[in-house]
């Protein structure tokens, strides 16, 4: 049987674009479907995504009557996917044909395989585009290709970055298996969840050689909103979900690491910058242990995140 993807597009004020990116997607032929669901938008998406379910059979509008955000809107799509493949893509962004070429050739010739990614570009102001992504071959480093754990620590220890929300493919059964985004949170969410799947599962690389998919940057991307209380609570929310107790030397390196980077990132005298990044490293690095459950008490408390939602 041949492999088909699910590929689902959260919406919130993108009407502008959302033509070209659910074109990008249901074109191919590889896709089985064209999951949307509009998050209240306050503009005209939702008649837009209305009029693309009309004209194409892959389109289909999931019903939504609440503030879910993207990772809502994408666990809400979850449940109702059909592929044996499930892929993001978000709503003014948009794909390029070889999108799912390789993926396709790797999940159908390994059954283990259970996640791939890709290389991306992202499309930036007066025509400037730069590559986005990992593209270096270091899992070749690792004998056992079903070492998931192995390059799970070597890409958390190097910051690297695998793929993005438009470039990785899911068998669906992952997400059948409990693996569902944390809705608690609004930015960052994307990197939680790839960290913590990459905790569990090998993420088998496949087009790394030209770009899937193309990010559009504008004012309203939500990486524009990082700050230190996102990425605190993007730390939190991922400490809890893989507990406190169970917290490895290197993740408590990588939250030091990620802590200190978005304490120094907004000073913009680059010597100072890096003195206080260092600073702030070589401090927290011997008391790390004691550090690191002081913040994921205090950032519970802070952030009212005691309980999921």
């Amino acid at each position: 049987m041949d492999l088909k993807v699910s590929v689902i597009v959260p919406i919130y004020n993108a009407a502008v674009y959302l033509r070209e990116a659910v074109l990008s997607a249901c074109l191919l032929e590889e896709v089985l479907e064209v999951l949307l669901v509009d998050d209240l938008s306050t503009d005209n998406s939702l008649a837009v995504a209305e009029g693309l379910s009309s004209e194409f059979k892959k389109v289909k509008v999931i019903p939504n009557l609440k503030k879910r955000y993207a990772a809502g809107c994408r666990n809400l799509a979850i449940k109702e996917a059909k592929g044996q493949l499930i892929a993001f893509l978000d709503a003014d962004d948009w794909y390029f044909p070889r999108r799912f070429i390789k993926d396709i050739e790797i999940f159908s010739s390994n059954p283990r395989a259970k996640i791939t990614y890709s290389y991306s570009e992202i499309h930036l102001k007066y025509e400037k585009i730069l590559p986005f992504g990992e593209r270096s071959p270091f899992f070749k480093y690792f004998k056992d290709e079903d070492d998931a754990w192995g390059i799970y620590s070597y890409v958390i220890k190097n910051d690297l970055v695998l793929g993005n929300v438009n470039t990785i493919t899911v068998r669906v059964e992952v997400f059948n298996n409990g693996f569902l985004w944390d809705e608690r949170l609004v930015i960052h969410e994307d990197t939680e969840f790839w960290w913590r799947l990459s905790r569990k599962f090998r993420f088998y690389p496949a087009e790394l050689n030209k770009p899937v998919s193309a990010l559009r940057n504008h004012g309203n991307n939500s990486s524009s909103r990082s700050s230190f209380k996102t990425k605190a609570l993007f730390l939190i929310v991922w400490i809890d979900n893989l507990g406190l107790g169970n917290l490895k030397d290197f993740e408590k390196e990588a939250i030091v690491y990620q802590l200190a980077r978005s304490i120094s990132n907004p000073i913009r005298n680059n010597f100072i910058r890096k003195s206080v990044f260092h600073a702030f490293r070589i401090t927290v690095d011997f008391i790390d242990s004691i550090f690191i459950v002081w913040f994921y008490k205090w950032g519970m408390k802070r952030y009212n995140l005691l309980e999921k939602e």
